[in-house]
């Protein structure tokens, strides 16, 4: 099974068109069958693989040792909305979603889904429900750990015409309160969220275009990044993966035509946008369909004739770029 699920080859290739500066390397670390996010974070990367054998997403872990892994928990019907993260004592852990009826897409998840939320260990078994961050009658999703604080979104039931949205945080443990952050405009929904420390950086997604936001436990927050958006636009622009670190967050903005995806980022103030010198191109749909950065690293999942590859890409060089625009 090890075999079968890691079916890798670690190549070295420059992700674009162009070629990259001399210091750059982009390694294939593992092949999968169909669409999934990543998430990486001291050194560890997390991934969704589609196992035909189980009809199911199996998670998958890059470890610090470079190997690629089975993470030993049950699969999933959807892609995991993992994240990793600091545990409180130091350790790095894995926190996810499980529901009853798991949606296809965030926008389907009104307070009926049935989702909780769970940790696991990368080098441990089985999964713990976060009994203190899950409650009747929501739905919680997307997940994100950084030491003794969870962030995560919850949605309620609809009242009439009027979805209830919302992201909160509070304390990894114990049974204290949860606390709202400031969120983006009624008509959009929250997801891959990232915590460092008290800041969470979030993907506001619209029907077309989005806003990355940061928002910190102290009730402040903002967009960061306008990502435009139209029914009538010959092209759709989407936001991956945003991610904090460095003062800066870092996301990748894909194009659906032509079809290329750039990794970028941005001051927590939003100024500053930069990009790499290198583009992850692709023949058709969207270049790439998940992102994230760790230090120095970034790592991202590109589309390929017959599945899709985790790329992990190091030595990046950036240059000025403008905001997003259709």
């Amino acid at each position: 099974m090890r075999a079968r699920m890691t079916a890798v080859g670690i190549a070295a290739v420059i992700a674009g068109a162009h070629a990259g500066p001399a210091n750059a390397a982009d390694e294939v670390i593992a092949t999968v069958a169909k669409p999934t996010t990543v998430d990486a974070a001291r050194g560890h990367a997390v991934w969704s693989a589609w196992d035909p054998a189980i009809n199911g997403y199996r998670l998958m872990q890059y470890t610090r040792r470079g190997e690629v892994l089975p993470v030993r928990i049950p699969p999933n019907p959807v892609p995991f909305d993992i994240d990793l993260g600091r545990d409180p004592f130091g350790g790095t852990m894995a926190v996810f979603s499980r529901c009853e009826r798991p949606p296809l897409d965030t926008f389907a998840l009104n307070g009926r889904r049935g989702c909780d939320l769970y940790d696991v260990r990368l080098s441990g078994t089985g999964q713990v429900k976060l009994r203190s961050a899950s409650s009747p009658g929501a739905d919680e999703y997307w997940p994100t750990v950084w030491g003794g604080r969870i962030a995560f979104t919850r949605t309620y039931r609809a009242r009439g015409t009027v979805n209830r949205r919302y992201l909160y945080w509070r304390a990894f443990r114990g049974t204290g309160p949860s606390h709202r952050l400031r969120r983006g405009p009624d008509d959009g929904v929250p997801e891959q969220l990232d915590m460092r420390g008290r800041r969470v950086t979030y993907l506001w997604r619209f029907e077309f275009g989005a806003q990355v936001r940061v928002a910190d436990t102290g009730g402040g927050g903002r967009a960061v990044v306008r990502i435009p958006g139209s029914g009538a636009a010959s092209h759709d622009l989407f936001g991956q993966g945003p991610t904090l670190g460095g003062g800066v967050v870092n996301w990748m903005l894909a194009d659906s035509n032509p079809t290329a995806s750039e990794i970028r980022h941005v001051g927590l103030d939003g100024r500053g946008h930069q990009r790499a010198t290198t583009r992850v191109e692709a023949a058709g749909g969207l270049a790439t369909t998940g992102f994230s950065h760790d230090g120095a690293t970034s790592w991202y999942v590109k589309a390929v004739a017959g599945g899709f590859e985790i790329h992990r890409a190091t030595g990046l060089q950036y240059e000025p770029a403008p905001p997003p625009e259709l």
